[in-house]
């Protein structure tokens, strides 16, 4: 990808509410201070499947902020050892530490990366590996790093992660893309799933809110 970098202004930092626990962000990350998109974002964070044991490693791609990742991790603290979140925006790596600080999350670690780019295949492997895609497939090409949050052309992005995510997980990994399917075009995400031999399996039922569904997909290899 080419490199992308925030216009230069002052910082404006922020603090909101998610899932009872207080987050911040700054105008640089996509922000679920939207109703629509925080409401998509509780819906990820609150029925994202963890396993049911101890030892669990997750990882957040494009984690934003962090909340959807640590407030998962609130939840399952007694299960996830390892919580690694990875974005390819320094001000959401920062934004996310600084999180992961104040929810006292020793266990969390987060990266500068475009998507895998600054992880190891051979050292880095997770059991759930989740990522928020943007959602926007529009014949628009992103021009900044809050861009990239949202818009995705053609899907290149999410085609890029479904080839190289494999990778990444561990026996018996599991990979969940959060989505909302009004705002996507389902047919046009399918046929890329299709393109990199993989295919999204809905997790749960959506939730109809203003007109919009959020649900959380399970991208597995087509047998």
């Amino acid at each position: 990808m080419k490199e992308l970098q925030s216009p230069i202004e002052t910082m404006r930092e922020f603090e909101f509410s998610f899932n009872g626990s207080l987050f911040k962000t700054n105008q640089h990350i996509l922000s679920p201070l939207n109703s629509c998109v925080g409401y998509s974002w509780e819906v990820f964070a609150t029925h994202l499947p963890i396993p049911h044991r101890h030892n669990v490693s997750m990882l957040g791609v494009g984690c934003g902020s962090g909340c959807i990742l640590i407030s998962s991790y609130l939840q399952y603290a007694d299960r996830i050892s390892r919580l690694v979140g990875v974005d390819i925006n320094p001000h959401a790596v920062d934004c996310t530490k600084d999180n992961m600080e104040r929810h006292s999350v020793e266990v969390g670690e987060c990266y500068e990366s475009d998507l895998f780019q600054s992880l190891n295949p051979v050292e880095d492997r997770f059991d759930v590996i989740f990522f928020n895609i943007p959602f926007l497939n529009i014949d628009v090409e992103p021009t900044n790093l809050l861009d990239v949050a949202f818009l995705d052309p053609q899907f290149k992005l999410f085609k890029r992660f479904s080839k190289e995510v494999d990778d990444f997980l561990a026996n018996g990994g599991k990979v969940y893309i959060g989505l909302s399917g009004a705002i996507s075009s389902m047919g046009d995400l399918e046929e890329a799933a299709a393109e990199c031999n993989k295919q999204l399996v809905a997790t749960r039922p959506p939730n109809a809110v203003i007109e919009l569904e959020f649900t959380i997909y399970e991208l597995q290899p087509i047998q």
